[in-house]
């Protein structure tokens, strides 16, 4: 992973942001706002569905507060093909419940925020990149300390694919009675024909 502040290009993160956390090992920690993203991009294939998850919590809550200075947010943000970074960001959709904006404090603990986003026909950008960030605001950042436990990137095209099949399975289907009845007028039509011969 990276770490991606403002509009600048992405710069790997120290060994000195991880430190252990007992029960869960090595987790990524920082004061005040920054942004969380993986080092790689993800191509804007139409068609495509992306999940994204992070587990993160604030140690510390900021003692700089009001607007957005104590939300944590979970984005995905457009890049051109040479990988520089655009002011375009695609909203994702909650996934399963979970939340992709919202207050984080230290009495909450660990929050998982999930995400889905289906690239549409004709993207604008070639290439996009999930953000994860806490304590942005447009008039000034928050100061918390937070930590990130867990942070992934999945291709769920297939398993949404096979959803939507299942869900079209489950609203559009024959009951037994249903077909009882198919066979039943295909039965009679069919004897209704041998009787006119």
């Amino acid at each position: 992973t990276e770490s991606e502040a403002g509009l600048f290009n992405p710069t790997p993160i120290p060994d000195a942001k991880f430190r252990t956390v007992a029960g869960i090992g090595p987790v990524f920690f920082r004061s005040g706002f920054a942004t969380l993203c993986p080092q790689g991009f993800l191509p804007a294939t139409p068609g495509k569905t992306y999940r994204v998850e992070v587990n993160a919590r604030v140690t510390i809550n900021s003692t700089v507060t009001g607007g957005t200075k104590e939300n944590a947010v979970l984005t995905l943000r457009g890049y051109d093909s040479t990988g520089a970074a655009l002011g375009i960001y695609f909203a994702l959709t909650p996934d399963a419940g979970l939340s992709i904006n919202r207050l984080l404090r230290a009495a909450d603990g660990w929050v998982t925020f999930a995400g889905l986003y289906t690239v549409p026909i004709g993207p604008t950008t070639p290439l996009m990149r999930p953000r994860f960030y806490v304590g942005f605001d447009a008039s000034g950042s928050g100061n918390a300390e937070w930590e990130v436990e867990h942070y992934s990137v999945e291709d769920v095209s297939a398993l949404k694919l096979a959803g939507d099949v299942s869900a079209n399975l489950t609203t559009n289907y024959m009951t037994t009675v249903d077909v009882n009845s198919a066979i039943a007028a295909s039965a009679l039509s069919l004897s209704a024909e041998i009787d006119d011969v």
